[in-house]
């Protein structure tokens, strides 16, 4: 067994989070969940301009989540989201509960890696799936999702500052693909089944991480 064991065994994780980097240990397995709320009264009109709504949206989605250290570098990930959404309107109320949204996947590559303190950098590769639903139109049914993919590549690290506590960034390219959806509108213009580009994005993103044993805060 002991000619296999450094090929089969696990790693251990650093149990401070501030001491981790940003891939998983090899054969690491890690479940998690999360809670986001949006309320929205407001939208981009077919002129590019902000203007109110005639109503509002209410938005929360449970996700699920898993990772798994493939390797000592590589870690795959998976998003699962549940949503539950409510169009606020007087003439079309409309309702979705306990819907699947645009589930997410993606792996991470770790190039670097320095320990005590820790610097850990890497690539991302995430891939949105259109499995939610941007506005089927039917009285029973609510948006939970773009309805459309997006391929995201990053650049991201960490670094530890002292031991209780380090900063991370990444900074990107999400490229979202034009998609079908099945009815826009916005006051000015109605289609069904038309076209729509979301527009790519170039994004930058900071974070900092402050723990002590079982217990992080991240801002």
């Amino acid at each position: 067994a002991s000619a296999f064991e450094v090929h089969t065994s696990w790693q251990e994780e650093p149990r401070l989070e501030s001491e981790k980097g940003i891939s998983l240990a090899k054969a690491v397995l890690e479940f998690g969940s999360g809670f986001k709320w949006l309320n929205s009264d407001t939208f981009f009109n077919s002129s590019g301009n902000t203007q109110a709504a005639p109503y509002k949206y209410t938005v929360y989605t449970w996700n699920w989540f898993v990772r798994f250290g493939l390797t000592e570098n590589w870690t795959l990930w998976g998003d699962i989201p549940v949503v539950w959404s409510n169009q606020q309107d007087v003439t079309r109320p409309r309702k979705t509960t306990s819907t699947m949204g645009d589930a997410e996947t993606g792996a991470l590559y770790q190039f670097y890696r320095k320990n005590d303190p820790t610097l850990s950098m890497g690539f991302a590769l995430r891939w949105k799936l259109p499995t939610g639903s941007e506005a089927p139109g039917g009285q029973k049914f609510n948006i939970t999702g773009t309805g459309i993919t997006d391929v995201e590549l990053s650049y991201l690290g960490r670094f530890q500052i002292i031991r209780n506590l380090s900063i991370g960034w990444a900074v990107g390219y999400n490229l979202r693909f034009p998609g079908t959806v099945k009815y826009i509108s916005d006051q000015h213009t109605s289609i069904t089944n038309g076209s729509i580009d979301l527009g790519d994005e170039i994004f930058g993103q900071a974070e900092l991480i402050g723990g002590i044993e079982w217990v992080s805060v991240q801002l």
